[in-house]
């Protein structure tokens, strides 16, 4: 997480501030794993791949 404050180039409360505020604009709750963001938006066809992608 500290990593991607650091590549934002934004502080971490404004970092943490505009994570929040897109979660709110998209209705996403934080806890909700790959499945559960993926039956909301429709789009189970990509679970396998982004689970590949956050393995790297």
């Amino acid at each position: 997480k500290s990593y991607f404050i650091k590549l934002s180039g934004l502080t971490k409360t404004t970092y943490q501030n505009s994570i929040k505020s897109l979660e709110c604009l998209l209705e996403v709750n934080p806890r909700l794993g790959i499945r559960d963001l993926a039956v909301q938006f429709c789009c189970t066809e990509a679970v396998n791949t982004a689970s590949k992608i956050l393995q790297r």
